[in-house]
């Protein structure tokens, strides 16, 4: 729980910062939901592997993004979290690599 709320979205901020904060994770809720949205509709058209390039696109940036954060933050325990957060990012990119090595080789010319 969330300030002894059930969730970010309907907890009532009592900051500024709450404020902003609660913004932010629209946001992030928003897009998230557009992501799946479009995963959703992608997968039934397209071969896994043409998938996971796009996906492997945004774990670049995204790996990019937390290296720079990490590279870039004073705070030792922000600091571990970027470090954390990029490696995910990384075993992300990883398994994008494994799929499209193992199913490009297989897939028509109609991909």
């Amino acid at each position: 729980k969330l300030l002894g709320h059930s969730d970010a979205i309907t907890y009532e901020p009592k900051t500024e910062l709450g404020k902003r904060l609660q913004k932010n994770a629209k946001w992030l809720y928003f897009n998230g939901g557009r992501y799946w949205t479009g995963y959703k509709q992608a997968v039934p058209k397209y071969d896994l592997a043409v998938l996971f390039s796009s996906f492997l696109m945004g774990e670049i940036a995204a790996a990019t993004i937390f290296k720079q954060m990490y590279d870039n933050s004073r705070e030792a325990v922000f600091k571990e979290g970027f470090r954390n957060i990029g490696r995910d990012e990384g075993r992300h990119m990883a398994i994008c690599m494994e799929v499209m090595e193992r199913d490009y080789p297989k897939m028509g010319p109609e991909n």
